[in-house]
């Protein structure tokens, strides 16, 4: 039987707001370095000053709420933007982790192919490409400097005022159908009689997907303090990013 529905872990947002100079949380809270720690749903995104928000402005904990399974190449309707719940202006960036667990909750590492003519092992046809989210507005430019296989960095090129929502981070997400592509066979004999049974490699894997949202004041010297960029600057109050050499591998 072939199997064509992927088990999923429960979707989380991790909110990490970066802090600058003269800004503070409304209650007794440290502000997460990225990449560090994850606040679950169960946050109130209220204290923060920037939180996620649905195509009507309402704030969104949850992703694919009631859904135990995905099915294979089927598009969700999940709709994801971020909104200034502060009283300053923000620059806002986004950072996307997308990832495979197996049974046991352990991360699959991914090892890119070095040529052609490599050849590929189950770990390594394990993609995080293959978990698909769509509809990011064009409004989101990406740090290509910065993203990699498994991360993706965008920034939000207009600063955003009290109250304001950005353009969609996402409007969907979708597992590729080219998971079907990774499979083993295994034929048995038993009286003259061959069995083939096919082994879907992407069987019982579940997919993750971190999204952290984050802003700072809406000037350089924050963006480069607190985001540690120094190819991020301002013009025309629109953030630009320079050229630095292609993405890390």
């Amino acid at each position: 039987m072939i199997k064509r529905y992927i088990a999923i872990a429960t979707l989380t947002l991790s909110f990490a707001l970066m802090l600058f100079a003269g800004m503070q949380l409304s209650e007794t809270r440290s502000a997460p370095n990225p990449g560090t720690e994850s606040y679950n749903t169960t946050l109130a995104t209220s204290s923060l000053d920037i939180e996620a928000v649905d195509e009507k402005g309402a704030s969104v904990n949850d992703l694919l709420k009631g859904y135990q399974m995905l099915e294979v190449g089927k598009t969700y309707d999940e709709y994801l933007a971020a909104k200034n719940a502060g009283r300053a202006d923000e620059y806002v960036r986004v950072i996307i982790r997308k990832y495979w667990t197996d049974q046991n909750g352990n991360k699959i590492r991914v090892a890119d192919k070095k040529s052609e003519n490599d050849v590929v092992t189950e770990t390594e046809a394990i993609n995080p490409d293959y978990i698909k989210i769509a509809g990011t507005d064009t409004a989101w430019i990406k740090d290509e400097n910065e993203s990699a296989k498994e991360t993706s960095v965008y920034y939000y090129k207009d600063k955003l005022s009290a109250g304001q929502m950005t353009a969609p981070i996402m409007t969907g997400l979708s597992i590729s159908k080219d998971v079907l592509d990774h499979y083993e066979e295994k034929v048995t004999k038993t009286d003259n009689v061959s069995t083939v049974t096919v082994t879907y490699i992407y069987d019982d894997l579940k997919l993750n997907l971190d999204i952290d949202i984050q802003s700072v004041q809406a000037n350089e010297e924050a963006i480069k303090s607190v985001w540690g960029v120094d190819y991020v600057s301002i013009a025309d109050d629109k953030l630009v990013i320079a050229e630095q050499g292609g993405a890390h591998e």
